[in-house]
């Protein structure tokens, strides 16, 4: 919803510091690496797929509008994808954006439209990877079965994470 994006947005900036807490459970399902950078929505490793919903339409991902029928074939689903993407990247000018690197170039973002999309990627560029790497660092203290408890976080000049949750304390290296 608006709401994620908003809360999204203010983890970014919280990111900004190079010492943030969180008292509050991060929500790791409302960062969805197809729209917020973590790869490219299509390509050879992107995120865009073939799901197909109850109407025989294929969508290319969850929010996506259909894009083919079930009766297409893989290379027209793909083609379709393409075509997608390259009237988008020329529609938004992609190849000339600051933020291209760290953007999926979502062909879907659905709460935002395209121009908020790309303001939103642009305006977090240096903090989406950072909130990637924060997610993955949960789900990592989650593994260790580090407790439950606020997540403090102190960025070192060589980019090292010191991490202490509920009593744990970790330094993660890039």
């Amino acid at each position: 919803s608006a709401a994620d994006v908003a809360r999204l947005s203010a983890l970014c900036e919280r990111l900004r510091s190079a010492e943030a807490r969180f008292d509050e459970p991060l929500p790791r399902v409302l960062l969805d690496g197809c729209r917020f950078g973590a790869r490219h929505c299509v390509g050879e490793r992107g995120a865009a797929g073939a799901i197909l919903d109850e109407a025989g339409g294929v969508r290319p991902c969850t929010r996506g509008e259909v894009v083919a029928r079930a009766e297409d074939s893989l290379a027209q689903l793909g083609a379709r994808l393409a075509a997608l993407d390259e009237a988008a990247r020329v529609r938004r000018g992609c190849s000339l954006c600051s933020a291209r690197d760290v953007c999926s170039q979502c062909l879907f973002p659905v709460f935002l439209d395209e121009p908020a999309y790309c303001d939103f990627v642009r305006a977090h560029a240096a903090e989406l990877p950072l909130l990637h790497r924060l997610f993955e660092t949960v789900a990592r203290l989650d593994e260790l079965n580090a407790p439950p408890g606020p997540l403090s976080i102190r960025r070192a000049p060589d980019g090292a994470w010191h991490v202490e949750r509920g009593g744990f304390a970790t330094t993660l290296h890039h």
